[in-house]
């Protein structure tokens, strides 16, 4: 090969491989360039994903807030219906309320008439009583007079009695006998009140609830002939009445009741069976029943009670003999100075009773008694 040749091939090739240096120094430059627009890129490609991100998060609390707006108003629109139908139900009450008002201002209205009313018969009843009063105080007046002449007549028939020549009438000078009978109706009681109706004498049946008698109408016809009903409790049963106030007081109204119903007649007298003095009501009850607690109820109640100072003796198990019961009552009569209150029994067995009371009465007059009919404070005969 030529020297020359060489030589251009020589220099042709220091000018490829400055040429290519060069063109490698500029796309190496370009290839640096790129991959700082590349790295770049990559960063902005970060930051948008990390915006895009936050975008993202924000927009899903966004939407989180508007769900919960939504429940939220959802909520207010139950509560406003809830609300509104509240209202309603109060505006109905409250339309309610006004008409229960006017009928109350109605009433009232009314009640003020009848008040006005009732005051003016209160002032017309309270001149009623003044009136009745002064009548009372005249016949206070009266009853004054009529007992000092009463005084003046006993002062006379003492006299009087005094100059007879067979003497005074023996025994007690009590002017009035008390005949009372416990325990009925029985089957005695129809033949007690013919002697009573034959010898003209009221007297005192302190009955039970139990009617024996064989005649529904016993009590009825004790009350019709003029007789006093006084209550002796339903039931007469120790064990059971004595065991507590509220047994006897059940059993007492009971009777009552019951009374009322048989005849319209409501007692105000009442006999403890066995007396205020009962030892059986004490055993039964463990203390003083009667006195403790028995006598202030009964006395609340409106009643008064009574007891005895002339026994028959016929209380006794054992139905006794005539002559016995006629000298139990009538040797009791002449022991005591004063009324007398005689205990006798209507019940079943006590037929010598029966007999025994005209030769009482016969016995009892011929000393001088009266008859009468017990009532509330007609006499202090009490046990207790």
């Amino acid at each position: 090969m030529p020297k020359n040749t060489q030589i251009l091939i020589t220099v042709a090739a220091i000018i490829i491989l400055i040429a290519g240096g060069i063109g490698l120094a500029y796309y190496n430059g370009q290839i640096s360039s790129l991959r700082e627009e590349l790295s770049m890129a990559v960063e902005q490609k970060e930051e948008l994903r990390r915006e895009t991100t936050a975008l993202e998060e924000e927009l899903n609390a966004k939407e989180a807030e508007l769900e919960e707006t939504r429940e939220n108003l959802a909520r207010a629109e139950d509560e406003h219906d809830d609300l509104f139908a509240r209202l309603s139900e109060k505006e109905t009450e409250l339309d309610e309320l006004h008409s229960l008002l006017n009928d109350r201002e109605d009433e009232l209205a009314s009640v003020e008439g009848k008040l006005e009313s009732k005051a003016n018969d209160l002032d017309s009843k309270a001149a009623e009583i003044n009136s009745l009063q002064d009548k009372k105080a005249e016949q206070e007046t009266e009853i004054n007079e009529l007992r000092s002449r009463l005084d003046e007549k006993a002062a006379e028939i003492e006299e009087l009695l005094s100059r007879n020549d067979n003497g005074p009438p023996p025994g007690g000078a009590g002017p009035t006998a008390y005949l009372t009978f416990d325990d009925g109706p029985s089957n005695n009681t129809l033949a007690i009140l013919d002697i009573l109706a034959e010898e003209d004498i009221l007297a005192t049946f302190f009955v039970i609830g139990n009617n024996q008698s064989d005649n529904p109408d016993a009590y009825r016809l004790i009350v019709e002939t003029g007789h006093v009903l006084g209550n002796h409790t339903y039931s007469h049963d120790y064990d059971y009445i004595y065991d507590s106030p509220e047994n006897f007081m059940d059993d007492l109204l009971k009777l009552e009741e019951f009374l009322y119903a048989e005849t319209g007649v409501e007692t105000n007298i009442m006999r403890f069976p066995g007396g205020s003095s009962s030892q059986m009501a004490q055993d039964v009850s463990g203390y003083n029943i009667i006195v403790e607690d028995l006598i202030p109820e009964v006395i609340q109640q409106g009643y008064d009670y009574f007891d005895w100072n002339v026994t028959s003796g016929d209380a006794v198990s054992q139905t006794p003999p005539t002559e016995d019961i006629v000298d139990n009552v009538l040797s009791g009569a002449d022991s005591v100075s004063g009324d007398i209150v005689v205990l006798m029994h209507d019940s079943q067995h006590k037929t010598t009773t029966v007999e025994a009371l005209p030769q009482i009465i016969e016995g009892l007059r011929q000393r001088g008694f009266q008859f009468e009919r017990l009532s509330p404070g007609a006499i202090d005969i009490r046990h207790r």
